[in-house]
């Protein structure tokens, strides 16, 4: 018989704990110098201004989460991973308008500080422009996969000043609110992500990106009046490094007026582009990119305006360039033969060097006219042409050595009268042409001027064809 109570009164004892352990499960996350937490949104909602809330193991949200309130909390991942299983948007979107599954708002302000994340949508969501309504999302380390980070709203801003990211997308968006957004990058690594600036009407929204080493990334400032995406410090000499990647500023609607400015850097292999390709009602944009630094290799750079229907207004792409070091690679305008009226696609060069790099303004309709402007510089071994239809080019400053300079004209287009003008230029062993190709049309007259008013030229020729000119003052 007491054998039997003995027995008995052991698995009564095994109930008792399995009993309680199901009752009080395993903490998750801990508020440094204070409690456990048996979830991540306790723990945040615990948190005061200050705090510092660490993962004790891998955790998944399951449900959308939003931390609120004006203070400031650090969150530390360590070696643990913290992800989410509420589907995030289509990372290669630029909108918002779902998807959200780590809201920070109220005056919320994240500080995230190492760990291991997937699948997360941090976004920074002011719900006001003073301090308290502020909410802002600050990563000086981790490991980020497939995760995005949003400054929306009012004066909301993400920084990086350093991290691991692969995939994703970084945005800085205002909407119909006052003041503006701003994204900072001081740091990081980042593969296949998304960077983008895209205001909301006439927010003069910000995207600075000053260090780090981007690969198959894409940078776009899209849309806007004032908006602008910087690359560069030039007091800054932190590696600054981006290999396949593309980098635009680009009207998609309107009146936009967005800019990228590049101040420095090294790129390998990268499309630079300012691009107009507005489908939308009457458009009289402009896309402006800005090179006033950086070492640019076999790079790709263009102004493009083209579009798939009859849009009516001046839409234009202009390529700055007042400094910078340029080999291989090519430039070129371009408004291609869509049916864009009023197309004006423009490369102006103040400064710089170049080496081998074609250089050349193209239109295939005569409302849409090229540009090509060159004041300063030193080229080397380099193409300077216009070739189309009614492109022009005009040289009034720098330095060619082993240059091809000129016009095209092609008979495949009528009414076609390609001009290149020097008012003034150092030329050593230079070759200036003017020519008309046959084109596969039966259009005659094209016309290809290449005309020399002044400068200084050593060992230089030209050559010209039918229905050429060249001249020489």
């Amino acid at each position: 018989m007491k054998n039997r109570l003995d027995k008995w009164a052991c698995l009564c004892s095994i109930s008792m704990i399995f009993a309680a352990s199901a009752l009080n499960a395993d903490p998750v996350a801990r508020i440094v110098g204070g409690s456990d937490y048996e979830t991540l949104p306790a723990a945040f909602s615990a948190a005061t201004s200050g705090d510092i809330i660490e993962l004790l193991s891998d955790v998944e949200l399951t449900s959308a989460f939003t931390a609120s309130g004006n203070k400031t909390v650090t969150l530390r991942g360590g070696a643990y991973t913290l992800s989410s299983t509420v589907a995030i948007k289509n990372t290669t979107s630029i909108n918002t308008s779902a998807g959200e599954n780590f809201r920070i708002t109220d005056g919320f302000k994240l500080v995230i500080d190492g760990g291991k994340f997937t699948n997360l949508t941090f976004s920074a969501v002011s719900t006001g422009s003073t301090a308290a309504t502020t909410s802002t999302v600050t990563v000086n380390g981790g490991v980020f996969q497939g995760c995005e980070l949003f400054a929306i709203n009012y004066s909301s801003k993400v920084t990086v000043n350093g991290g691991d990211f692969k995939g994703g997308t970084i945005l800085s968006r205002s909407y119909a609110y006052s003041d503006f957004t701003t994204v900072e990058i001081n740091g990081g690594v980042f593969n296949d992500l998304l960077c983008c600036v895209r205001p909301y009407d006439a927010r003069p929204d910000v995207f600075n990106i000053y260090s780090g080493v981007f690969t198959n990334c894409e940078m776009r400032a899209m849309n806007g009046t004032t908006s602008a995406l910087t690359i560069g410090d030039p007091e800054d000499s932190s590696t600054l490094r981006f290999v396949d990647c593309k980098i635009y500023s680009q009207v998609a609607y309107k009146t936009a007026k967005p800019t990228v400015y590049i101040t420095r850097g090294d790129f390998e292999n990268c499309a630079i582009e300012p691009h107009n390709t507005s489908n939308s009602g009457n458009n009289y944009g402009t896309a402006t990119l800005e090179i006033s630094g950086g070492n640019f290799a076999d790079c790709k750079l263009s102004a493009l305006v083209r579009d798939s229907s009859s849009l009516k207004g001046a839409m234009t792409a202009t390529l700055k360039i007042t400094g910078g070091s340029f080999a291989g690679g090519y430039m070129r305008g371009d408004s291609g033969d869509g049916k864009t009226y009023d197309a004006l696609p423009k490369i102006e060069i103040q400064g710089g060097e170049f080496d081998t790099v074609p250089i050349s303004v193209f239109s295939g309709i005569s409302t849409a006219k090229g540009y090509l402007t060159v004041s300063g510089g030193t080229f080397n071994y380099c193409l300077l042409a216009t070739w189309g239809r009614v492109n022009q080019g005009t040289i009034s400053g720098g330095v060619f050595n082993g240059c091809k300079i000129g016009a095209f004209a092609h008979q495949r287009y009528s009414n076609c009268d390609e001009k290149m003008t020097i008012s003034n230029m150092t030329g050593n062993g230079c070759l200036f042409f003017a020519k008309v190709t046959e084109g596969s049309g039966s259009n005659t007259g094209a016309k290809a001027t290449t005309a020399i008013n002044g400068g200084t030229f050593i060992g230089c020729t030209s050559m010209k064809e039918t229905d050429s000119t060249y001249t020489k003052a």
